[in-house]
């Protein structure tokens, strides 16, 4: 194995802890799709990852590439979101036993005829995707005895909103006069409302620990973040009073000091500008990022006397240094930093 100097901790006893806290305490009852989406939110689709998911009645994806990688490593359900509908696509997902979401009606219906179940998405208020709820009212009377499963998108990243309730009675009354249709409104905010979740809920960042918001919510204190970002310290500079760190000069030492570079950088996913500090820590201690971050590494200062040594990791995010809090600095969403995490950071497997 090649020697590396950037990783992610994948905890996938946290993770199975996790959809457990889900399927008994936020959603007993419900089935659970699994947002599985942009690689498990740069978690990594490995057998292992998704193996420790078993839990979980299915999977959701967004493209054709990402099935097909999920079908190598589960039998489960996939459903894809977002597609493309037309005769490619649909070829293509019966060949890799993927159901489609169905979120435009500029097709023939008849298409569906084949399907052993339907996935109809509504535009409720998302303005995004979704057929009218009269286009799911054609449908649905086409095919009444055909199993369906109802979604909708929910505007507001919150556990309760006046708008997101207007858009679930939507749902609501598709299914008063479609009574064998089963709902799936409840998304990782929603969860954690406390309030009535559907038939199917679809966690996304839930699952991985993760909480959107910038308050705490109770119950999301409940959740384990599973992953950790780390690297590894390779070099130490002696600065003297007045010498500056990194590209345009934007740290100056205002004493004698000693820094340490980190072997991570933007291009590993590392988020380049922030308007508030940022600290990466090595076990309790923290230590501040100082001057800009590079395309491969960033720079650490002591603390308290105290610096990394050289060949040691240090924690970006995870553990103490939470992901949040890292996001609510460089104005970016939890999401996007999962994402970002690129392919040359390595990821590691623990637990499960």
């Amino acid at each position: 194995m090649m020697y590396k100097n950037r990783k992610v901790i994948v905890d996938l006893a946290a993770l199975q802890s996790n959809i457990a806290l889900i399927k008994n305490t936020l959603a007993p009852g419900r089935k659970i799709l699994a947002y599985v989406k942009a690689q498990a939110y740069g978690h990594g689709m490995s057998e292992a990852f998704i193996s420790a998911m078993h839990q979980v009645d299915g999977y959701a994806v967004a493209c054709l590439e990402e099935a097909k990688q999920l079908r190598l490593v589960t039998d489960q359900k996939i459903v894809l979101n977002g597609a493309h509908l037309c005769q490619k696509t649909f070829d293509q997902a019966r060949d890799l036993k993927v159901d489609v979401i169905v979120h435009q009606a500029q097709f023939e219906s008849s298409q569906i005829a084949s399907w052993s179940s339907l996935w109809l998405k509504v535009n409720t208020g998302m303005n995004r995707m979704g057929l009218t709820s009269a286009q799911a009212r054609q449908i649905l009377s086409e095919y009444p005895e055909k199993p369906t499963v109802l979604m909708t998108h929910l505007a507001d990243s919150l556990p309760y909103s006046a708008g997101n309730e207007k858009q679930i009675d939507q749902l609501k009354q598709l299914k008063h006069d479609f009574p064998h249709v089963e709902l799936s409104f409840a998304n990782s905010s929603r969860l954690l409302s406390g309030q009535d979740v559907g038939d199917w809920v679809r966690p996304g960042l839930l699952l991985y620990g993760i909480s959107a918001f910038s308050e705490k919510v109770p119950l999301a204190e409940l959740m384990q973040p599973i992953s950790r970002f780390c690297a590894r310290v390779i070099a130490h500079q002696h600065l003297n009073e007045g010498d500056t760190v990194g590209y345009d000069r934007t740290y100056v030492a205002l004493k004698a000091e000693r820094i340490a570079i980190v072997a991570a950088g933007y291009a590993d996913g590392y988020p380049r500008i922030s308007k508030a500090a940022l600290f990466v820590a090595d076990h309790a201690r923290f230590y501040s990022v100082v001057g800009k971050v590079s395309m491969d590494t960033l720079s650490i200062c002591e603390s308290e006397g105290h610096l990394p040594e050289i060949g040691s990791w240090v924690t970006l995010w995870g553990d103490h240094v939470r992901l949040e809090a890292v996001a609510n600095a460089c104005e970016r969403s939890p999401y996007e930093l999962l994402v970002h995490v690129s392919d040359r950071v390595n990821r590691e497997y623990i637990g499960g």
